[in-house]
């Protein structure tokens, strides 16, 4: 697929760069990169899912959209959604930005941990 490709290139570009994150080779990509490569998919998929005749759809954009089908390429973990429409986010506390408690489902302890970590690599510019 192109995507595949894609991160066929990005993977060799990491690696003769020396980019800590290791997606695999340009000939074969390991499991974080075919994640990556999965993911685009369901990017990709999800824009043209999006209903456009929802009474949310003047103001949804591609990043409202379900994240239901992705998941973090480190810990696994399940993409929960915003608490509200993403342009409307004001702060990058955690709480403000996912309802803690999604459905019946509550957010483990790991996920916030996790979410806290990624944040503050994001933050310091080590990720």
């Amino acid at each position: 697929t192109y995507s595949e490709l894609l991160f066929r290139f990005l993977a060799r570009e990491a690696l003769d760069s020396g980019y800590p994150l290791n997606f695999g080779t340009f000939e074969k990509l390991n499991k974080k990169g075919n994640a990556l490569v999965s993911m685009d998919i369901v990017d990709e998929c999800s824009r043209y899912e999006m209903d456009e005749f929802s009474p949310d759809a003047e103001w949804r954009t591609f990043r409202d959209c379900d994240p239901s089908k992705c998941r973090s390429i480190h810990s696994g973990e399940k993409a929960v959604p915003f608490k509200c429409c993403w342009l409307e986010l004001e702060s990058c506390e955690i709480k403000d930005i996912v309802d803690l408690t999604v459905g019946e489902e509550k957010c483990t302890d790991r996920c916030v941990q996790a979410t806290k970590k990624v944040l503050s690599k994001l933050r310091s510019g080590s990720l």
